[in-house]
């Protein structure tokens, strides 16, 4: 088989490090080590959510051997979803970066980038096989929500009924995926993401306990809550603490400053917006609890990062994260406000119970996840449909 060329497709890149973007980051790190690849390539934006745009940036660049293509489209800033708009502006561009880099295999993987996604596959569907990796976001059916969600809906079913694989990473994605879109059971292929296990140096014996939260600044990742959840905490508490918020805004930066400072918390909480990796490292390092409030993951990359630095966690028992925290967890029903400030208060207060719990769960996702093997099982599978 010859070797392939493959282009990731979704709207964010560099600056700007999610999830999705982390995803891309290693998969395509893992892969380029394959003989089997010739090349990768990613087809994204100037924007970057939710600041808007950098300035500047170059509309194609090789940054450490992928092949980045950036395209205008609008809308641009926090109103990046609406697809509907904005994969009008977008297709200008589509034609010359596919007819350059001629990929073998197109991946999209952003599912809220719908229209674009669209296109794409309308141009190319006879010359390249597709894999798409739908992620599901709480996607409201009832009334007036199913008429925003609609187009969604309708053209996100039309894709995954017609690309050559559609990839999800637990089991409930799948089941959440198929009741939503109803693609064909046969398309599905389950694969967990990886973990890249940092360099681990023994904790310095600093006084007091530091919480982290990583995650965008957004009412469905709950770090409001969690500030509120924190004020009650310390008023129970006589051992010194420190709250670390990092995250770009989603929008609920504002209210989360703003409580800060009417609560007179600045002293014991901080919040960053962008950090670089090794700033994120540091943090981890030092960080003796992670917490992140969030009402739904379909994998939560977030969390396993936390653990291969040992940090025990708690967080709400929804969506794939007791599927994926099997271990190193404290999992609390949300909304469970009593249950969330009794455990929060144990795992500050017992410093065994978080050695203990951290290093069940570094232990589990050590044997468990790994980025090579995401990239075997995607390389399998980009092999399998080009057959």
């Amino acid at each position: 088989m010859k070797k392939i060329n493959v282009l990731f497709v979704n709207p964010l890149w560099k600056p700007y490090v999610g999830g999705i973007e982390k995803t891309i980051e290693y998969l395509s790190e893992n892969l380029q080590k394959r003989d089997e690849i010739r090349k990768i390539g990613i087809l994204t934006s100037f924007n970057n959510h939710p600041v808007g745009v950098f300035k500047n940036l170059p509309a194609k660049e090789n940054i450490n051997n992928l092949e980045i293509y950036r395209l205008n489209f609008f809308p641009r800033g926090k109103y990046l979803n609406l697809g509907l708009v904005n994969g009008g502006y977008f297709a200008f561009g589509i034609k010359k970066v596919l007819n350059e880099f001629k990929p073998d295999v197109i991946h999209f993987m952003c599912s809220n980038w719908y229209i674009p996604n669209l296109i794409i596959y309308l141009y190319y569907k006879n010359k390249a096989k597709f894999c798409y990796s739908v992620i599901y976001h709480d996607i409201k059916t009832s009334f007036p929500y199913n008429f925003f969600y609609f187009p969604k809906i309708l053209i996100n079913r039309f894709l995954t009924n017609h690309v050559d694989v559609v990839s999800v990473i637990t089991e409930i994605e799948k089941e959440k995926v198929c009741k939503i879109y109803h693609p064909p059971l046969h398309k599905f292929k389950i694969i967990p993401l990886g973990i890249n296990f940092p360099k681990l140096y023994p904790k310095k014996n600093e006084q007091g306990v530091t919480i982290i939260c990583v995650g965008r600044l957004e009412r469905g990742k709950g770090q409001l809550h969690l500030v509120e959840i924190y004020n009650q905490l310390l008023k129970r508490i006589k051992i010194k603490t420190k709250l670390i918020l990092v995250g770009a805004d989603g929008g609920d930066r504002k209210k989360i400053e703003d409580y800060i400072k009417n609560n007179n918390l600045s002293n014991y909480v901080e919040v960053l917006e962008y950090v670089s990796e090794k700033q994120l490292h540091l943090l981890y390092r030092k960080a003796d609890i992670f917490v992140l409030l969030t009402q739904y993951e379909s994998f939560g990359l977030v969390f396993l990062e936390a653990l291969s630095y040992k940090i025990p966690i708690l967080t709400y028992d929804t969506g794939a994260i007791p599927e994926v925290l099997k271990e190193g967890a404290i999992l609390v029903k949300p909304d469970d406000d009593s249950s969330l400030l009794y455990s929060f208060k144990r795992l500050v207060e017992n410093k065994q119970l978080r050695i203990d719990l951290g290093l069940k769960g570094y232990n589990y996702i050590k044997n468990i996840f790994s980025w090579k093997k995401t990239a075997d099982d995607f390389l399998q599978l980009y092999e399998a449909i080009l057959k």
